[in-house]
């Protein structure tokens, strides 16, 4: 494939023989690479023009069809994101309502399983965990019971990324959805899951049917996949 026919955000870099998709994300320019010598170029080029073009997908969200809807219970505030067909509760404290309600609050990442919860304001995008905490970089913050979307002040916490002390003391939080740590029962595209969460230096997700495995065995093998990214990752306390 000649570079003249690579659409707007994909470029061959002769440099170190790949391709790379850009695009745009809270105003900086973020890049992956698809190796011409691992792939050939017209496969490389593909890979690259597919992977620009999901997360133009991804990004541009149409805030205008997305719904937030808000319950509470006595010290939480549920918000409940639905957009064409998906829907997901996120758990904050009662107390940031008054913080939370003036963002859209829509879903990132749920193709490459590490789904985020953003906010868009005045044609900004935010981390939830930077809203909540009122800091600017969000990279540090981990959620101790691996759940992104309980953002309970109790469940965030702000590491230093070589302390694996700090990763490892993780705990169950009281509304955790499923029993486990690590763990949670949720909706997605109107179909129920149990979903395992780890994180230690990287992200690790993996979601059951329970449509189509049953309540019980979606359960089990959700807690066996949380085992096995707690071993992965070098995680024997949580």
């Amino acid at each position: 494939m000649k570079k003249d026919n690579l659409p707007k955000g994909v470029y061959i870099n002769s440099s170190d023989n790949t391709v790379r998709a850009y695009w745009k994300e809270n105003k900086k320019t973020k890049m992956k690479t698809f190796s011409i010598n691992r792939y050939g170029i017209d496969e490389a080029c593909k890979l690259a023009i597919e992977y620009r073009r999901i997360k133009e997908k991804e990004l541009n969200i149409n805030v205008d069809k997305v719904k937030n809807e808000y319950y509470f219970t006595k010290d939480t505030c549920i918000l409940k994101i639905s957009y064409i067909g998906f829907e997901q509760l996120v758990i904050f404290d009662k107390e940031d309502y008054e913080k939370i309600n003036k963002y859209t609050w829509y879903i990132q990442g749920l193709k490459y399983n590490t789904p985020i919860v953003m906010g868009y304001l005045n044609t900004r995008c935010y981390n939830v965990k930077s809203v909540i905490l009122n800091i600017q970089n969000s990279n540090n913050v981990i959620y101790l019971d691996g759940d992104n979307f309980n953002n309970r002040k109790m469940n965030l916490s702000v590491i230093n990324t070589n302390d694996a002390a700090n990763i490892n003391r993780r705990k169950m939080a009281s509304n955790n959805t499923s029993g486990k740590t690590g763990v949670i029962r949720h909706v997605i595209h109107g179909i129920p899951y149990y979903s395992a969460y780890a994180q230690h230096g990287k992200k690790l997700r993996k979601a059951f049917n329970i449509n189509k495995l049953g309540e019980k065995k979606a359960y089990e093998l959700a807690c066996l996949a949380r085992d096995k990214m707690n071993e992965e990752l070098g995680i024997y306390n949580a």
